[in-house]
């Protein structure tokens, strides 16, 4: 297996963008090296999340099922989230409980997912057993109750990809931290991953989901995490500044985004503001339209969106 780990040099070469710009970061899976464990990244993150304990898994969507372990949920057990999640998600819960997508129905466990790291209050009755604050492509610069946990939720993950170059990762947060005890008696519970395993998903990245979840401890390497994690927040907020700038300049268009607790991975506007019209990012953007979905008023919004992501460029 040809790999190399992440060092400073590369740090900067993985921070350039490329030809096509989507919702993520996207970084190639052969510049990193797979090792065992990821103690080195639960350590950084612990510190940087003080005084919450946070717990390093392979994968956000691991973390969910470990959850779920750590909670003894069991089918027939319900779980809501929101409609049109990402299939990922699905399987995840799918294994010890029953996933539920319709808005009006009650169920046990409610997850809420505060899309592209736009945090979501959600006011509605139905969602009143927050046990999963999904805070995936979260860049997080507030550190507490309120910030991490909105909704009351017990667990709050972040999915490394979606925040910083890394092809894989993700952390649990916990509220409590008697729940990361046991959870981290679990996750111990599984064995650690093998050379011809790695040499498998370094090989087949996209047939790696079931590696992710059977080995939920592996991890990247890389040499300077704190590095890397200043590099994205810099780029993300030089972004955000540049958005800020232009539509001062040419148009009447103004942010509306809270961005003293979070960072998100995207911005997103009302369509009728044609608003690629104004802001134009280096590349092809992928996904140019999505919908938003509101947990209040139980409806999907559709949106323009602008990458700001650390590998988008925005263009001058």
């Amino acid at each position: 297996m040809m790999s190399i780990c992440l060092n400073n040099d590369t740090v900067s070469q993985l921070m350039n963008g490329n030809n096509c710009i989507g919702l993520w970061p996207e970084v190639d899976y052969t510049r990193f090296e797979i090792i065992s464990k990821g103690e080195y990244l639960e350590g950084y993150f612990k510190n940087y999340f003080y005084p919450f304990c946070v717990s390093y898994v392979s994968r956000a969507r691991v973390g969910m099922k470990l959850i779920l372990e750590n909670e003894e949920i069991s089918k027939p057990q319900s779980i809501f989230v929101q409609p049109y999640s990402s299939h990922c998600v699905y399987d995840a819960l799918s294994w010890h409980s029953l996933p539920n997508c319709v808005d009006f129905y009650e169920s046990d466990y409610d997850i809420v997912y505060h899309q592209w790291g736009h945090k979501q209050i959600v006011k509605s009755r139905k969602r009143n057993n927050v046990l999963i604050e999904d805070s995936a492509d979260s860049f997080f610069l507030k550190i507490d109750k309120q910030a991490l946990f909105p909704n009351r939720g017990k667990y709050t993950i972040v999915s490394l990809p979606k925040i910083i170059p890394v092809p894989f990762g993700g952390l649990v947060i916990f509220r409590d931290k008697d729940d990361k005890v046991k959870f981290d008696q679990i996750l111990k519970s599984y064995p650690d991953i093998t050379s011809d395993v790695v040499d498998f998903k370094s090989k087949y990245p996209g047939l790696s989901n079931d590696i992710d979840f059977n080995y939920p401890r592996h991890a990247p390497r890389i040499d300077d995490i704190a590095d890397l994690v200043d590099k994205s927040k810099a780029k993300i907020l030089c972004n955000i500044e540049m958005i800020k700038q232009k539509l001062r300049d040419l148009t009447d268009i103004d942010l509306i985004f809270d961005f003293n607790e979070r960072l998100p991975s995207n911005l997103y506007f009302d369509q009728k503001l044609k608003i690629h019209e104004y802001i134009k990012v280096q590349g092809k953007i992928s996904d140019k339209s999505r919908y938003i979905y509101n947990y209040n008023d139980l409806k999907y919004h559709p949106v323009d969106l602008i990458p700001i992501h650390c590998k988008s460029e925005i263009r001058i």
